[in-house]
């Protein structure tokens, strides 16, 4: 999640950006309210009537290199035949790039709606959750023979000291995060286990088409170089206790998953709370003067949640 001073919607900018990109302008005024804001600012947008969305991100929270490293990614996946969200590019043919504009400069891409609902809105069956498994691993398969530099960032990132220092994290957490490095890094780390992957692998980022009976994947924004159960944690998380055999099931059915990998799951869902309360910490590091009321209101809300955070990384 961005700095709470960024999590504004700024509706000139978005239309500023669109002049990148083909776009049905006579909708804009209607669709773009439709936004939403966390880690990036994303605009629906229709281009001769296909939904498409913009993403816009400042320069202080997105590395443009990352960007496009996310973007390489996404389209390896699409390239070996795996349901990912497309990427279009601008008119003059890039597929991210640094908008300069009078808010700033802003990292820019944009991507085609996928087909389907998202599994968090789709009654689940065991068909579908057992492709939501199977989609993981064959996303976990392709990454296995991923070769390109590591641009994208690595788990240890978000347990570095320094860092969870510098944005106030009490002495007992930076302790627990020793702690939970020092563990992590004693775990086997070669391709049948590690490497690039998702890490926002939720229902709300994966698709249902119930018509096809297919799977589609969005927001690659999150990826990471870690152990793929650390994406099958998050899954897991989401779902009610009873559908976990199924989803495994699916994912067996795609990429190997043993019963010492499975045994990591408690200590992936440590890493996944260690880094939710990292990413609050970043948003909420910074003071904005006199902000508007919604955004006090988010401000004790994401309080509140830091320190359940907490409370959970010191049991």
């Amino acid at each position: 999640m961005m700095k709470l001073k960024n999590l504004v919607e700024n509706f000139d900018l978005a239309r500023l950006a669109l002049q990148h990109y083909p776009h049905d302008a006579d909708t804009l005024d209607t669709i773009l309210p439709r936004f939403r804001i966390s880690s990036n600012a994303v605009y629906p947008y229709f281009n001769q009537g296909k939904l498409c969305f913009l993403r816009l991100a400042p320069l202080e929270e997105k590395n443009p290199a990352q960007v496009q490293a996310e973007i390489d990614f996404n389209q390896y996946l699409r390239g070996h035949g795996y349901p990912a969200m497309a990427p279009i590019p601008s008119t003059d043919n890039r597929l991210s790039f640094v908008l300069a504009s009078p808010w700033g400069a802003y990292c820019v891409s944009s991507f085609a709606a996928v087909h389907g609902t998202p599994i968090e809105d789709t009654p689940l069956t065991p068909e579908i959750v057992r492709a939501y498994g199977r989609s993981l691993g064959q996303l976990h398969a392709l990454s296995a023979g991923y070769k390109a530099p590591a641009i994208r960032p690595a788990w240890h990132e978000a347990l570095n000291r320094n860092r969870l220092q510098a944005v106030g994290a009490s002495p007992a957490v930076v302790q627990a995060c020793d702690k939970l490095f020092a563990e992590l890094s004693a775990l086997p780390a070669d391709s049948s286990c590690f490497g690039l992957i998702h890490y926002d692998f939720e229902p709300d980022n994966v698709f249902w088409d119930s018509d096809a009976h297919t799977i589609s994947v969005i927001d690659f924004d999150n990826c990471l170089y870690g152990w793929y159960a650390m994406d099958i944690a998050q899954a897991l998380n989401e779902l009610d206790p009873h559908w976990s055999e199924t989803f495994l099931a699916g994912y067996r059915s795609s990429f190997p998953f043993t019963a010492a990998q499975e045994s990591t799951l408690p200590l992936m869902q440590q890493y996944i709370t260690l880094r939710s309360y990292m990413r609050l910490k970043h948003c909420l590091s910074e003071e904005v003067p006199e902000p508007p009321a919604w955004m006090v209101d988010l401000q004790r809300m994401l309080t509140t949640k830091l320190d359940a955070l907490e409370t959970m990384i010191l049991q």
